[in-house]
C-alpha cells in the first residue's frame, strides 16, 4: 500500500550553530534574507531568516548542551539544504566578493545550473537555478 502525500514543501531548515552572527551573516549577504526574532521563544538563542515574503525559511539555535560537534569538512547528519534560486551570476558575486569557495555543476538535459557551497557551521548549500 502506497501513503498518501501529504507534504506540499520544505517548511524551514533549523541549523544549530555556535556561530550564530557568522551564520545569519552568511545567509543573509548570500541570499538576501532579512533577519528576524522568533515570536515567543525563550531561555535559547534563536534567529529566524525569512524569504521576502517574510517566510523564515532558515533557523538558526544555539547548540543544545552535550551536542557533538563535527570536524571541518563534515557536514554531520545533514549533508546539504537546496534552495531553488534566481540570479544565477549575482550569487556567483556575492560568494566571490565573501571570499566563499564554491563549485558549479551544470545538468544541462534539464535545463539547471547549481552552485554549491559551505556555510560557516559546516553545511554544504546547494543553489539551483532553472531558467536563468
Amino acid at each position: 500500500m502506497t501513503a498518501v502525500n501529504h507534504v506540499r514543501k520544505i517548511d524551514h531548515v533549523n541549523i544549530r550553530t555556535d556561530q550564530m552572527e557568522e551564520s545569519a551573516a552568511f545567509y543573509q549577504r548570500l541570499l538576501g534574507l532579512h533577519r528576524t526574532v522568533p515570536p515567543g521563544l525563550t531561555g535559547i538563542e534563536v534567529v529566524w531568516l525569512c524569504d521576502s515574503g517574510g517566510f523564515p525559511v532558515i533557523h538558526l539555535t544555539e547548540p543544545l548542551p552535550g551536542e557533538k560537534r563535527f570536524p571541518p569538512g563534515d557536514t554531520g547528519r545533514l549533508h546539504h539544504v537546496a534552495f531553488d534560486c534566481h540570479g544565477h551570476d549575482a550569487i556567483k558575486q556575492t560568494l566571490a566578493d565573501m571570499g566563499v569557495p564554491y563549485e558549479i555543476n551544470v545538468v544541462a538535459s534539464i535545463g539547471l545550473r547549481q552552485i554549491f557551497a559551505i556555510d560557516p557551521n559546516g553545511v554544504r548549500v546547494e543553489l539551483n537555478f532553472t531558467g536563468d
